[in-house]
């Protein structure tokens, strides 16, 4: 198999722990996957050993695969394509994840790029081409700059509408605010020479003026340049941006330009998305980081002229009047050009600290952890004993809570209490060097991965004298439940849920406009407080008054219209009291049909089970 296809694969999974998102909420649906490629090194290595070739080799080195493993794996059904535009095909690639996304063609996508470097063959194809740089270094926008200097690495991106984001409570890292590609055509004089007119065509959709201009330039704060530091591609992409965008800002803000390049290489098709990765961390820490390699400005280039500040050195990112924006540029050598702007995400800091404020009063108590192997679980758990010794025992809590709710579970899984910072830090350590349990700590293998939790709501018949007193004393989510459904519920029933729970062997279970309330009410707080702590059921069913909480539990009814269903039954159904008699017969209907009394009339079949 391609190494290219086993790095995505990891790097998807991360990238749905950074989102805070368990892979398996994706798992069946229409997410797409979209993945810039254009490595085939690992074919070409066994290319000249036909005796290499076997069953999986086609599977194994086939560009297609690279998107369409990942397509498999996740169980993710929608569009899955690898895109080869050279070095702007991870850019182009987040442009068709947008207009997927755009057109409202699935919920989510998976998109970004790869590149691993295997066979010497494209290095003395690139080498004879004059392309590459004689000392290894990518020396952007500088005299110096020979050519470029080929790397390794990858990045991916889970990309959903915002407000499907911010409703499902994403840990949202930027906003992607327009896309774009062309082609240069043929107006140039190679087909792998840089096409300015092409250039200039792309950035003028965006920022240009006139009736199809989407962003000012002036609302531009630093562009992330395709930048490969070769002495022809430099220059016409500095006058492209200049151009469209440099003179059409004020000359006391000229527009700050670097390159990615400068520091790891070109990652040929996953050039573009490191791109936006570095832009995503300019936003964030707003500093823009020198092109390290830029010591004498190319002199071919009027700077100066053209509106535009090559960073030298590290510099804070200018403000502009609205929210920080970055466009990145990525080209492809055969002239397939991509352009994204990209926006940072204004972070509600009063709702987190709210969010953090309520986190702190939850009852903190344990830690989960689980790997797929036992090798796995003892690294990660070297890895929280290193992450808990250095945050607070105050950040511990969202911790916690984040591995709950955001990782997915796998077999191999721990729990460590949380009562104490020293002995839980020390309990970490010993399960990674050790691989046992310890006091604080458990350890256990759970046979299959994938178990779900199915919740039965019970109906009548269930409950008894005193239900729920103890734990609506002892358990706050418990008691705020019920508080609140008593404030929905007294109106209707014309008596308070409270008191009534609260009256022990006094509660009055044996009447139908009593008890059903009170079993709803139940079922509601108990499904609140397992939720509280993490357990949430894949499926829900329910008996008879128990169907009402089912359909509060799986959002069939909101809390206001299930309250309205128990008391329209509970008391629809207490006008039936003393009117006749139940019984369960376990016999073969055709034989209950047979009985003399069931014929005359005086018995009824009242529901066949």
């Amino acid at each position: 198999m391609d190494p290219q296809q086993t790095l995505l694969l990891e790097l998807v999974w991360e990238m749905f722990e950074d989102a805070h998102s368990k892979p398996s909420l994706y798992a069946a649906s229409d997410t797409g996957v979209f993945i810039g490629a254009s490595s085939v090194d690992a074919s070409l290595s066994a290319a000249d050993d036909p005796w290499a070739m076997g069953s999986y080799s086609m599977t194994g080195s086939s560009l297609s695969i690279i998107s369409n493993r990942i397509s498999f794996l996740y169980d993710l059904q929608g569009p899955s394509m690898t895109l080869d535009t050279a070095c702007s095909s991870s850019l182009v690639a987040l442009h068709e994840a947008c207009t997927f996304l755009e057109n409202g063609d699935g919920r989510a996508a998976v998109a970004g790029g790869v590149n691993c470097l295997y066979s010497p063959f494209p290095y003395i194809g690139f080498s004879k081409a004059q392309m590459l740089s004689e000392n290894g270094r990518c020396k952007v926008f500088d005299q110096s700059g020979d050519g470029y200097v080929r790397s390794e690495g990858a990045v991916v991106y889970l990309l959903k509408r915002l407000e499907d984001a911010e409703r499902d409570g994403d840990h949202i890292h930027g906003v992607i605010r327009a896309t774009g590609c062309n082609s240069g055509g043929s107006n140039n004089i190679g087909i792998s020479f840089p096409n300015i007119d092409g250039q200039k065509s792309l950035l003028s959709e965006i920022y240009g003026v006139g009736e199809g201009q989407r962003f000012s330039p002036e609302s531009l704060s630093y562009l992330e340049a395709h930048g490969t530091g070769t002495p022809a591609g430099d220059p016409v992409e500095l006058g492209a941006i200049g151009a469209v965008i440099g003179k059409k800002r004020s000359a006391s803000t000229p527009l700050m330009v670097g390159s990615v390049k400068s520091s790891i290489g070109h990652l040929e098709p996953a050039s573009g998305a490191a791109g936006l990765l570095k832009s995503l961390n300019i936003l964030q820490h707003k500093i823009i980081p020198p092109n390290i390699h830029l010591q004498n400005p190319l002199e071919t280039v009027d700077f100066d002229a053209l509106n535009l500040f090559p960073v030298a050195a590290s510099v804070p990112l200018p403000q502009t009047s609205g929210p920080g924006r970055i466009g990145i540029n990525s080209f492809g050598f055969g002239g397939a050009n991509a352009h994204l702007l990209v926006e940072e995400y204004p972070k509600d800091e009063k709702a987190s600290q709210e969010l953090v404020d309520s986190a702190l009063k939850a009852p903190l108590e344990n830690l989960f952890l689980s790997a797929k192997s036992k090798a796995s679980l003892q690294e990660l758990a070297r890895d929280y004993h290193i992450l808990l010794g250095e945050q607070p025992v105050e950040e511990w809590v969202s911790i916690a809570a984040q591995l709950v709710f955001d990782r997915e579970e796998m077999v191999h899984r721990l729990a460590v209490s949380l009562a104490d910072k020293e002995k839980t830090l020390s309990e970490l350590e010993q399960f990674a060097e050790e691989g046992r349990e310890t006091g604080g700590l458990i350890y256990g293998h759970c046979q299959q991965q994938g178990v779900r939790t199915a919740f039965v709501y019970s109906g009548n018949g269930a409950q008894w004298a005193g239900m729920g007193e103890d734990l609506y004393g002892s358990n706050p989510v418990f008691k705020q439940s019920i508080d609140y459904l008593d404030r929905i519920l007294a109106p209707l029933l014309g008596w308070s849920l409270v008191d009534e729970l609260c009256k022990g062997e006094e509660q009055r279970v044996d009447k139908t406009e009593i008890s059903q309330p009170l079993l709803f009410a139940y079922q509601v707080g108990l499904t609140d407080v397992l939720r509280s702590v993490g357990i949430v059921p894949a499926m829900v069913y329910g008996h008879s008054v128990g169907e009402v909480a089912a359909a509060y539990a799986c959002g069939a009814l909101s809390l206001e219209a299930a309250s309205k269903v128990i008391v329209k039954r509970s008391l629809i159904q207490a006008r039936s009291y003393g009117l006749g008699k139940m019984a369960v017969a376990k016999c073969a209907l055709d034989d209950i049909q047979k009985l003399e009394d069931v014929v005359q009339g005086l018995v009824v079949v009242a529901g066949h089970n």
